[in-house]
């Protein structure tokens, strides 16, 4: 008899995407369904959830939203019955101008630097100090995400 210790889902969220694709594609393949692969915005909703029932748990999600659905990719909508998680903080896969075209200005002179300041620190935190995910989101280098949090 041997004891196999392995970290907890939130202490490595890098084995999420994997072992949900894996669910994903047993479950389509045994259920019958049209289920593929899963979206970027899906995949980060899924990292920021703490898992408390650790793999039990995400396999059984995976499984009612193959039961309850019948889509060729997982998207954010299939995953709201996740508690913490709403509707409202589904995010679109890809930012466009449109999208920040509601923004408002303010009346005096105000610092492109600033702004940009505030969007990195948005990024830092979604991606809970993980630097290599925020550059990758932001679409700069890790090195150039470094520089920006130093000034």
């Amino acid at each position: 008899v041997g004891k196999v210790e392995l970290p907890s889902l939130h202490e490595d969220q890098d084995m999420i995407a994997p072992l949900a694709q894996m669910f994903l594609e047993n479950f389509a393949k045994e259920k019958r369904k049209n289920f593929k692969s899963i979206s970027n915005d899906a995949i980060i909703i899924l990292q920021e959830y703490p898992w408390i029932g650790n793999i039990r748990e995400l396999k059984n999600t995976i499984e009612r939203v193959v039961l309850l659905h019948n889509d060729t990719i997982l998207e954010p909508d299939h995953i709201t019955f996740l508690p913490g998680t709403k509707p409202s903080e589904v995010e679109s896969d890809k930012a466009t101008a449109q999208d920040f075209s509601d923004i408002l200005l303010p009346r005096e002179t105000f610092f492109l630097r600033d702004f940009e300041k505030l969007i990195v620190d948005k990024a830092i935190k979604k991606f809970k100090g993980n630097k290599s995910k925020t550059a990758s989101y932001l679409g700069i280098s890790r090195n150039t995400l470094q520089k920006r949090l130093e000034e």
